[in-house]
């Protein structure tokens, strides 16, 4: 018959830790999809925009040539948001990076924690032997 594990503080802890390095990494892959979708649609506004008026899609916002005003500031606008999400993007590549080194640490901590409790645990035949001598007696 085999001890039912024992609450070991250290253990709940190490748990709870690799829980929310996981959480995290989770938020931050979540908010990646978000601006990879955002990118898409200015990248898809701007080719609709540049397609619109008679230009290829691969025309910078400083050549277009446009008599009016408000033409040029949509297209800058869209533009703005195209740069504005690749540096959220690389932010985000960087931040994700970073937080998978923290999960894989979280876990290794965790598996040598586990290691060393079953390292220092007494075998089966030890706590049979501490039963049959124990000092109060049988």
């Amino acid at each position: 018959m085999s001890l039912p594990p024992r609450y070991c503080p250290a253990l709940d802890h190490l748990h709870n830790y690799v829980a929310a390095m996981e959480i995290e990494l989770g938020r931050l892959l979540t908010e990646q999809q978000a601006v990879t979708r955002k990118l898409r649609l200015a990248r898809a506004g701007r080719d609709d925009f540049l397609r619109a008026a008679g230009l290829p899609s691969n025309s910078s916002p400083s050549i277009v040539p446009f008599g009016t005003q408000p033409l040029s500031a949509d297209l800058l606008v869209l533009t703005q948001a195209i740069t504005s999400c690749e540096q959220a993007l690389a932010d985000l590549k960087r931040h994700i990076d970073l937080q998978r080194t923290k999960v894989a640490a979280a876990h290794r901590a965790l598996a040598d924690y586990k290691r060393q409790m079953a390292d220092a645990a007494p075998s089966g035949h030890e706590l049979a032997a501490a039963r049959t001598t124990s000092p109060t007696g049988p």
